[in-house]
């Protein structure tokens, strides 16, 4: 692997950075996290750094990280045995990880201290790295706070808690944590709340790093799946889809004369081994976006398609209230179903959101410039 070098003026005089960054690599094949790595690492490069890597830590995935499984999943896939299409979808993401996501050589247990001390700076985020009930990080909250650097060396970059109170058992910890940073930025104003709740600290809000990077930059790695047609509404959902919901698509199809095409859901399988790169490409070139995502809701807007944001229909309340901190946040509330009519489902006013999304992607560069300039003094 060649990672070139940029030297970043800080202060007086000019110096080398190097970026290690710590996120989430343990949670399986998932579009919205290897997206917001992926634009974490772009953004750094957009500031004047492109020495940087992500810590690859395995623990809790061994096995899915690993050689043999990797190998077991291409004899699926080469003989089309089984959930192979399964097993291609993994292999898209391993080797998406690979390509574009500067891994480390896997982690597991203590961060070796070599690597503490190879790097200038620790950049925890995005993804919900600061959630205590993910089970990738209640074992080990305290490698997701940088714990294992000085904290001199620790920023956070658009963190995630995710929940709106944190059980006791975490509480201490998790203060902890976030006194041991001098620089934090999180996702969600409603992590911020907490913080200075538990904390008396202040904490600055920034996009999902997805958002930070434009339509130009993510074009560069989409590639087009097989079999995709030239017109066709997306139907991106992570919840389950009724009934009702399907008859309503349906006609919007019949309406708007388009076709659909599902993504994440039992009638996708032509499309179930699509990797980031394909669902890049699938959300950049739709005619329309039907959706329950957050992700799916922050690239319709990053790429300027017309959207249709549905309720979650199992675990609708936590995951809407993430939802319509976006869709205000961007002057977009219209977008909601209950406020769109079918007819006009296509026709949608970008100017206004995309003068809030280049003053966020300011603010975002001003705070990680700062950042590295304090930690540096």
């Amino acid at each position: 692997m060649i990672i070139k070098i940029i030297f970043l003026p800080i202060g007086r005089g000019v110096i080398i950075v190097r970026i290690g960054i710590v996120t989430i690599t343990n949670n399986g094949p998932n579009y919205g996290n290897q997206l917001q790595n992926f634009a974490v690492l772009k953004f750094l490069e957009e500031i004047g750094i492109s020495n940087s890597e992500t810590l690859y830590n395995v623990e809790g995935a061994e096995y899915w990280c690993s050689f043999a499984h990797k190998i077991k999943n291409y004899v699926y896939v080469i003989l089309k045995k089984g959930d192979y299409k399964k097993r291609l979808k993994e292999l898209r993401f391993d080797s998406f990880g690979r390509k574009y996501l500067r891994y480390t050589k896997p982690i597991k247990g203590n961060v070796p201290v070599k690597l503490v001390e190879k790097y200038d700076f620790f950049v925890c985020g995005s993804d919900q790295i600061w959630n205590p009930t993910f089970s990738c990080n209640n074992r080990h909250l305290s490698y997701t706070f940088l714990g294992f650097a000085p904290e001199n060396k620790r920023i956070s970059f658009a963190a995630s808690i995710g929940i709106s109170k944190i059980s006791d058992q975490y509480i201490d910890e998790f203060v902890k944590g976030v006194r041991g940073f001098k620089n934090i930025s999180v996702r969600e104003h409603e992590g911020a709340d907490l913080i200075k709740e538990l904390t008396g600290r202040e904490a600055t809000v920034l996009l999902d790093p997805t958002m930070l990077i434009d339509k130009e930059e993510w074009s560069k790695i989409m590639k087009k799946p097989k079999g995709l047609p030239e017109k066709y509404i997306l139907c991106y959902f992570l919840g389950n889809i009724s009934a009702q919901r399907k008859k309503e698509l349906d006609s919007i199809s019949q309406i708007h004369n388009l076709g659909i095409v599902y993504l994440n859901t039992d009638d996708s399988n032509e499309f179930q081994s699509v990797g980031p790169r394909e669902f890049l490409y699938m959300l950049a070139h739709a005619d329309l976006i039907c959706t329950d995502s957050f992700h799916g809701s922050a690239f319709s807007i990053n790429f300027q398609v017309p959207f249709i944001v549905y309720d979650r229909e199992d675990r609708a309340e936590k995951m809407n209230s993430r939802l319509n901190t976006l869709l205000k946040k961007f002057e977009l509330e219209n977008r909601k179903r209950e406020n769109i009519e079918l007819k006009n489902a296509l026709d949608i006013d970008y100017s206004k959101s995309q003068k809030v999304l280049l003053n966020e992607r300011n603010i975002a560069k001003d705070f990680l410039t700062s950042a590295f300039q304090n930690e540096r003094r």
